[in-house]
């Protein structure tokens, strides 16, 4: 993994580490020179803080159950509505398993995307031992295409002639395969048998198909052919040299763009989750922000969805269309697990994350100011002030009252008491009506 971690300073809060990336093999890509880094995925991370009160169901059966204990409920709501709030509900119920496993619907397609490639491939193995040519024929196409570089698009490139430019990964697959079994059939049983002359046949045919420079008569050489083949040597190691120094220097121009474009991204949402943070001095900030930033990047590292997708574009040429992709791919993965992420790190250094118990009286205030602007026969009211809370308990009051005479002194909950107050707005607009 390679990531670029700001160092802490005296003054100054550490900033967090981006999130993991993998440099990919020189020899898998191409780097469009002297140009700038493109940001566009940056940009879907914008907008909003994070929320960290995530939204609770209540089962059907459950939810059937709580609307049938209020006959005046089940009067009041047309059947349609109510089939349509139990439908909600079913659906709600199915779906809650996957939002432990998967961020978004995209996650979840990309992966079972990879699982049927997968399984495919498994089908392809299985083949070989009903055909044994065509099975290997097919796996060895799959393998190849599975190497295969990729344009910007995604999409394999190919040769004029329709065969796959790869990373060269199948190739040494099958060169080890090769390397074991005639090393194991051939090689050793000949070096073993002692037979001198079958050991120089040996060496004639391993020079002839290039598979080692031959180690017979290396003494009789001439000499001006061999300062010449030495010469020859030379300028290729110094061009294979120059070619591999450029090729590291554009991969490690390419990584420190990306990667700081990351740390820019990671400062920026971890400041959007810290921001509703008070009275958080730089100490704990900076202990938090290191905590985080650890469980993000295992997070990523167990995330299937994200190691696929980077995957894929790792095959892709180093441009600034690639790490504007990189870029995205991480700024999903805030939007979609960060506050899922950070809600344990936050609990445990004492930081409130949920917003809606703080503004409950509020909006609560709104609603009930709104119900009885309904039984007025004013304008409901829209928006809520701090004071209008005690008038907000006071107006309850009848209802709690009233709910306690009918149920034996127990007491409601707010949810009960909310039903209460509609209807009674609702009977008033249908009696003024």
């Amino acid at each position: 993994m390679a990531a670029v971690t700001a160092s802490p300073s005296a003054e100054q809060t550490p900033a967090p580490a981006p999130v993991p990336a993998v440099v990919p093999a020189a020899e898998a890509t191409a780097v469009t020179d002297g140009a700038a880094a493109s940001t566009d995925g940056a940009a879907e991370a914008e907008g909003e803080g994070y929320n960290f009160d995530e939204d609770t169901f209540v089962g059907a059966r459950d939810l059937a159950a709580k609307l049938d204990a209020n006959p005046q409920l089940v009067a009041a709501l047309p059947e349609d509505l109510r089939n349509e709030i139990m439908a909600n509900a079913r659906l709600a119920e199915q779906l809650a398993p996957y939002r432990g496993i998967f961020g978004s619907p995209e996650e979840a397609k990309l992966v079972a995307q990879t699982a049927q490639e997968f399984s495919g491939i498994q089908q392809i193995f299985s083949s070989i031992g009903e055909d044994v040519g065509k099975g290997t024929t097919s796996l060895l196409n799959k393998m190849l295409e599975m190497s295969a570089l990729r344009d910007d698009e995604g999409n394999p490139r190919k040769r004029p002639d329709g065969s796959f430019i790869t990373d060269g990964t199948t190739t040494k697959f099958l060169n080890e395969l090769f390397d074991r079994k005639f090393n194991a059939s051939i090689v050793k049983k000949i070096q073993d048998s002692g037979n001198e002359a079958a050991i120089a046949a040996l060496d004639v045919v391993m020079e002839s198909a290039g598979l080692r420079t031959s180690t017979a008569d290396q003494g009789q050489i001439e000499p001006e052919l061999a300062a010449r083949k030495a010469q020859l040597d030379a300028q290729q190691a110094e061009i294979t040299r120059q070619t591999q120094a450029q090729k590291q220097e554009q991969v490690k121009n390419f990584t420190t763009a990306r990667d700081s474009e990351l740390q820019s991204l990671t400062t920026a949402e971890f400041d959007k989750l810290l921001a509703p943070a008070t009275g958080l001095n730089d100490l704990t900030r900076s202990a938090v922000v290191a905590k985080l930033t650890k469980a993000v990047r295992d997070a990523v590292n167990a995330n299937t969805s994200y190691m696929i997708e980077k995957r894929q574009l790792e095959s892709q040429p180093m441009t600034p269309q690639r790490k504007g992709k990189e870029i995205a791919l991480a700024a999903r993965f805030f939007r979609n697990h960060l506050a899922r992420i950070a809600a344990p790190v936050l609990a445990e250094a004492g930081i409130s994350t949920s917003t809606r118990q703080a503004s409950r009286a509020e909006a609560q205030a709104a609603r009930e100011k709104a119900a009885r602007g309904d039984v007025n026969g004013s304008a409901p009211a829209t928006t809520a002030k701090a004071g209008d809370t005690r008038d907000a308990v006071q107006s309850r009051q009848p209802f709690i009252d009233a709910f306690k005479s009918q149920n034996g002194g127990r007491e409601p909950s707010d949810s009960e008491v909310n039903q209460a107050m509609m209807l009674a707005a609702w009977n008033t607009r249908r009696s003024a009506a």
